[in-house]
């Protein structure tokens, strides 16, 4: 017999009145809520309704009231954490807030669950668990047990439901529209990192076949090759996952496009993604641990860099006029080496970030000082023996004066010289070529500068101040920045800005709204091209 499972609709009608609608149009009588339904049960008339009541909900209806509602529709209340059979005798037990909001079932509530289904009937019996409360997909069949949680019907981006054909354990994930997954009986368990989304309809299953004792990743109908383990998605490329996997040999792989890029290592660490116009096309680069312990970057084409004891991931890595560019260590207590290509450009004690500027690169170096009064002689005799951090940054062989902060994200050539964000005690400020520019309070978490541009040659960038926001163009305010993106400059010398809108982005320029262009590169081709 097919069921279908609800969770969560939160007093949404129009789901629930559609979910009604799909089940008497395929043929289906009987529906499974797992909570949180809160109202509109009405709306299930005509169903073969079974819901679970759970009063420790926000927004929970009055027991009697819920219990009132099911029976005017001939349905069943069934108290959370209880056992009830179905017309062709599968048991359910039920219990809405089963899991956390990981979508980790405690073994002390799986225990639970499995004690009260063989306290009703021992052996083969078709027996499932259904919960919910978290909005997420789930699914996990051991021990006999088939545990499900249906998502959330009235929430989030799925709004979607669970055909269960109790006979055979075959599930069908799905909205109104499509099928985002389909499982059978052969899944053993689906991990917590079971769901992974990166865009539109990227729903992707991990599982364990019973059958093979092997791992695979799910879409739809369709399945990737068997692997020992899975051990994560990384990205979706056209429908078809990236991902990390152990071999039997226990080597790692990363798999894109259904094929092993590069060859097998002892261990992959960290993936990036390549993009054209905005979009993921493939594997830029990855880093990876050899047999020998040592850690190298690896090009889709197999071309290794050096080999070092350590490869420090988030500084980089970058390409610089084609070179890989990247920050390592060549022993534990070593130095930061800043790599470019097969050379070493630079040895710090502490490296903060690299920035690719051109085809240079801008070294944001940490200096620590015991005291506060190494780092400034004329430190006050209080904090004189407080510790102190500074940063300068080291380009094109000359180095800045040190500052408290420099904000990694904001250092970039303006008409070809160094320009930056620096941030003394509560005050943030621009230095371009070596020279400050007016201070403004950053204190708090809602004020801030950003947004550094070269905007002809001027300093450009955004300070916010509290609920004011203002575009300031070589010291001048030419905007105001509510809304704005980011911004540049096209070759008439008028500023064009990246608007935020409530449905998407859009250019604007001298006032005048683009909402077909979303982005400013594509826009300032058409608008070279003469398109617009």
């Amino acid at each position: 017999m097919k069921i279908i499972m609800t969770s969560d609709t939160h007093k949404n009608r129009k789901p629930i009145e559609s979910v009604t609608q799909f089940a008497q149009d395929n043929g289906i009588n009987t529906i499974v809520d797992c909570g949180d339904l809160h109202g509109c049960i009405e709306a299930y008339k005509g169903i073969d309704l079974h819901a679970v009541y759970w009063k420790e909900a926000s927004g929970a209806m009055d027991r009697w009231d819920f219990e009132r509602d099911i029976r005017s529709i001939n349905g069943a209340m069934h108290e959370n954490g209880s056992v009830f059979s179905l017309a062709d005798g599968t048991l359910f037990y039920i219990k809405h807030n089963l899991a956390d909001y990981k979508d980790i079932i405690p073994e002390k509530a799986r225990e639970e669950a499995k004690e009260e289904l063989e306290r009703v009937v021992n052996g083969d019996e078709r027996k499932f668990v259904a919960f919910g409360h978290t909005h997420n997909f789930h699914y996990n069949n051991e021990d006999g047990i088939t545990a499900i949680n249906p998502g959330s019907l009235g929430l989030g981006k799925d709004k979607a439901f669970v055909i269960l054909d109790t006979e055979t354990g075959e599930l069908e994930y799905r909205n109104l529209e499509e099928t985002i997954l389909k499982i059978d009986k052969d899944f053993e368990f689906s991990r917590v990192r079971s769901l992974h989304r990166t865009g539109k309809d990227s729903v992707r299953f991990i599982g364990k076949l019973k059958s093979s004792g092997k791992e695979v990743i799910q879409t739809g109908d369709q399945r990737t090759a068997e692997h020992k383990k899975i051990l994560g998605i990384q990205a979706i490329i056209d429908g078809t996952p990236m991902y990390t996997a152990v071999l039997d040999n226990d080597n790692q792989v990363l798999v894109c496009n259904g094929e092993i890029v590069a060859r097998e290592y002892k261990e992959i660490l960290r993936v990036q993604s390549e993009y054209e116009n905005h979009e993921l096309v493939g594997v830029e680069v990855f880093s990876a641990v050899k047999d020998n312990d040592k850690q190298v970057y690896v090009l889709p084409d197999g071309t290794e860099s050096r080999e070092f004891h350590k490869i420090v991931d988030f500084k980089g890595p970058h390409f610089i006029d084609g070179k890989l560019c990247f920050v390592a260590k060549n022993h534990e207590k070593g130095k930061d080496l800043v790599i470019l290509g097969d050379k070493t450009i630079g040895q710090y004690k502490s490296v903060s970030q690299i920035v690719p500027l051109e085809d240079k690169v801008a070294v944001i170096v940490n200096r620590k000082f015991k005291s506060r009064k190494k780092a400034n002689p004329n430190a006050s005799s209080w904090a004189s023996q407080q510790p102190v951090r500074k940063q300068y940054i080291d380009f094109d062989g000359k180095k800045t004066k040190m500052y408290e902060e420099i904000d990694r994200s904001n250092v970039k050539l303006v008409g070809g010289t160094l320009a930056f964000i620096a941030k003394e005690g509560e005050e943030s400020f621009v230095v371009h070529n070596g020279v400050e520019g007016p201070r403004f309070n950053t204190e708090g978490w809602d004020n801030k500068m950003s947004q550094l541009t070269d905007v002809g040659g001027r300093v450009g960038y955004i300070y916010k101040h509290g609920n004011e926001s203002k575009v300031i163009v070589d010291g001048k305010v030419v905007r105001d920045g509510a809304g704005v993106i980011q911004f540049t400059q096209l070759h008439t010398g008028a500023i064009i800005y990246q608007i935020r809108g409530e449905e998407h982005n859009y250019i604007e320029v001298a006032g005048k709204e683009f909402k077909e262009y979303d982005q400013l590169d594509t826009f300032i081709e058409a608008y070279n091209n003469g398109e617009v």
